[in-house]
């Protein structure tokens, strides 16, 4: 796989298990009661939440074949500052919405990022000695 290839995978795995994630939670929160419209009927939750674990298992599945093998060939090259880069935007969401008081927003902040990232990770496998070959510059 080129790392064009590698990389394409793993940019469309974490688009659909975000789409996943995004409709999961869009439609838990009216079945958990905090919507002021009222929750939708059980059987189109359900349906719903079916369709939306279907699809982040799809993406997590491709972002977790991609991601290890963009580390199995270490492909990764480059600064630094581009790994603290989502982790300071991260920090900066929840901070605001910690001030705002939006505690439902921060949940769903960080569900949406553990769920984007985690499989990632666990492809990429890190801790693995020579498994990720960065390049500082």
């Amino acid at each position: 796989m080129t790392r064009s290839q590698a990389f394409a995978l793993a940019l469309g795995g974490l688009m659909l298990s975000a789409i996943g994630l995004m409709l999961g939670i869009a439609f838990a929160v009216p079945a958990l009661g905090l919507n002021v419209y009222g929750p939708n009927p059980v059987s189109f939750t359900v349906a719903v939440e079916a369709a939306s674990v279907v699809i982040y298992l799809a993406g997590a599945t491709m972002s977790w074949f991609a991601w290890g093998a963009i580390a199995k060939r270490g492909m990764l090259h480059g600064p630094a500052a581009l790994l603290v880069m989502p982790v300071v935007v991260l920090v900066a969401a929840l901070g605001f919405d910690v001030v705002r008081s939006y505690w439902i927003n921060t949940v769903e902040t960080l569900v949406s990022v553990v769920g984007r990232v985690l499989p990632a990770v666990i492809g990429a496998r890190p801790w693995v000695p020579g498994r990720m070959s960065f390049r500082w510059r």
